[in-house]
């Protein structure tokens, strides 16, 4: 959940006047908003699955790490600006992780808490995520702000002990609790656009051991996608600001991320996205093998990952608890 440059508009008023002219079907403009109506909930399934392979001194170590979260958007209410306040909530999270050292999969239905290094840690974040009420402000161009996540998960992260086997990184933090919900969401541009219109966003997020990844998205109106659904197309190019004194240093050396997004303009709510983000890190520094001195491990590896992400409008109703 970025405006188009000034060039790109220019351009875009061009074409639309050159094919108003011309009579051409991709002549429309279209104002694309989302719209939100007191008392209504919407229902999305998100399912994320990435896949990495690090080779460092000739071995290589292959992870996969799928999650499907269910979640529920409920509009408490909306200002007279469209602008709308809403109580996001997980209802539902599966994980399965697999690697050389061995396997994880846990659903929060489920009653048994799987084994392993850091199991315990994890099942503990992910039931106390759900049911969870976070929430937000949420504008017509889907700009989200004032996220509030709930102070018993705030409480149970601390609690969690950073430092700790298991304790919570990355997507698993306040940090990047928020940054899902923010990328749950569409981005929409604040003119009205023609067929190769293109707006910009950037996203910050933190990486682990890795610093702050910084995400510039560039979106594309595709036009009409059928039945009063608007195609909006992704690229995105990644780039990294290092951690302050880390003994690790993570270079890219080749990506490409690109996705798409299917946009119902009739009724306000994006349907359905698409987005796959390709990365080659070249990562080498020292990490600590154990507590004396001397075991220390020099790293020279290369790591490859591949991560697709697609996101659901659920039918009315849905319910996965």
């Amino acid at each position: 959940m970025r405006t188009s440059t000034f060039s790109a508009l220019r351009w875009g008023l061009l074409v639309a006047v050159g094919l108003a002219g011309a009579g051409g079907e991709h002549a429309r403009a279209a104002t694309l908003r989302w719209k939100f109506n007191r008392g209504e909930t919407l229902h999305y399934q998100l399912e994320e699955k990435t896949v990495s392979a690090t080779t460092n001194q000739g071995k290589t170590i292959k992870t996969t790490v799928t999650q499907t979260i269910d979640m529920s958007w409920a509009v408490k209410d909306v200002g007279a600006d469209g602008t709308a306040t809403v109580t996001m909530t997980f209802d539902r999270m599966r994980t399965k992780i697999n690697t050389a050292f061995g396997s994880f999969e846990y659903d929060t239905k489920q009653n048994d808490a799987p084994e392993g290094i850091g199991a315990a840690t994890v099942v503990t974040i992910l039931k106390k995520l759900i049911g969870a009420p976070f929430t937000a402000r949420m504008s017509p161009l889907g700009e989200l702000s004032d996220i509030q996540v709930p102070e018993s998960v705030v409480k149970m992260l601390k609690e969690a002990g950073a430092g700790r086997q298991g304790a919570p990184t990355g997507m698993f933090s306040e940090g990047g609790l928020k940054n899902m919900i923010i990328e749950a969401g569409l981005p929409l541009p604040k003119d009205d656009v023609a067929q190769g219109t293109t707006w910009k966003r950037q996203s910050k997020v933190q990486a682990p051991a890795a610093g702050t990844m910084i995400v510039d998205k560039v979106y594309t109106y595709d036009g009409p996608a059928g039945a009063g659904e608007e195609k909006i197309g992704l690229k995105s190019q990644v780039s990294l600001e290092p951690m302050a004194n880390s003994p690790v240093t993570f270079k890219i050396e080749s990506q490409d991320g690109r996705g798409t997004y299917v946009f119902d303009n009739k009724a306000g709510r994006m349907s359905q996205s698409s987005v796959n983000v390709k990365l080659k890190l070249h990562i080498t520094g020292k990490i600590k093998t154990g507590p004396q001195e001397s075991d220390v491990q020099e790293l020279n590896a290369v790591q490859d990952q591949d991560t697709s992400t697609i996101m659901k409008l659920q039918p009315s109703g849905s319910s996965t608890n």
